[in-house]
């Protein structure tokens, strides 16, 4: 195998590891706004039943109130009722007791229906208000890792990155150009080796780019085998090897 294809072989090992650690680098932003997205949802959430448990508790006092100055105002109607010397006081009395009575079974029914909300209000308010605290100590949590993770996956890359550039600077300019340009179209995949794809029932098969499957022509696998130069595919442009070294017997293409 010609030297420079074996040195990019690493260099292409070292790309596969710093594409994936940046496209993992590149997913944390995305993570961590779906943890901020969690929390701001958690806290409109606790908000919203905070706030209907405290008009709860508004009306609920307000109900009280309504129904403490009703049943006073029916006590003075019915001394009103006692108090009264003739038929005609009494049936006015006894209309005004009547108005007051129904006002407070009025209060007393919408009393009724607002209490029996009470238990469930209590409950979402609290629910939201647990489920905003374990959203919270997620929120805490997932920033400090992902920060660690970060930091480290940050420093992983500086360490590639560098490597990268040692083992690259060992291949010769023009190899470096052939293969920085293979490697913008197929990054991690720009150095291939020669496949033999057989036809079903042939002994022989077709030399082809492992990258596009294009075929490879005899002189060209004949160039790869002399060593001599960087073979490219001539469809797709990715450098070409051999895997499998050949002896002087094993010298005739197929």
């Amino acid at each position: 195998m010609l030297a420079e294809i074996k040195q990019l072989l690493q260099v292409q090992e070292l790309d596969k590891e710093i594409i994936h650690i940046k496209e993992t680098i590149a997913r944390y932003p995305k993570v961590w706004e779906q943890v901020k997205d969690k929390l701001t949802k958690a806290r409109e959430a606790q908000a919203l039943t905070a706030a209907a448990e405290e008009k709860f508790e508004k009306d609920k006092r307000r109900m009280e109130q309504k129904l403490r100055l009703t049943s006073d105002e029916y006590r003075r109607a019915q001394t009103q009722q006692n108090a009264v010397k003739t038929a005609k006081e009494y049936e006015a009395a006894s209309k005004q007791l009547e108005h007051v009575k129904r006002q407070m079974e009025d209060i007393q029914k919408r009393a009724e229906l607002l209490l029996e909300k009470e238990d469930e209000t209590k409950k979402a308010a609290a629910d939201a208000q647990a489920e905003l605290e374990k959203i919270e100590a997620l929120y805490k949590s997932e920033k400090k890792r992902i920060r660690e993770q970060f930091n480290e996956k940050k420093t992983h890359l500086e360490q590639l990155e560098a490597r990268r550039l040692e083992e690259f600077s060992r291949v010769d300019a023009k190899s470096q150009l052939i293969y920085e340009r293979a490697l913008v179209r197929y990054p991690g995949n720009s150095v291939v080796p020669v496949v033999n794809e057989k036809p079903a029932g042939s002994d022989r098969g077709t030399n082809g780019c492992a990258g596009c499957y294009f075929e490879v022509l005899p002189e060209e696998l004949v160039r790869i085998r002399q060593e001599n130069d960087i073979i490219t595919c001539t469809n797709c442009g990715r450098l070409l090897y051999e895997e499998v070294e050949y002896s002087s017997e094993h010298s005739e293409v197929g």
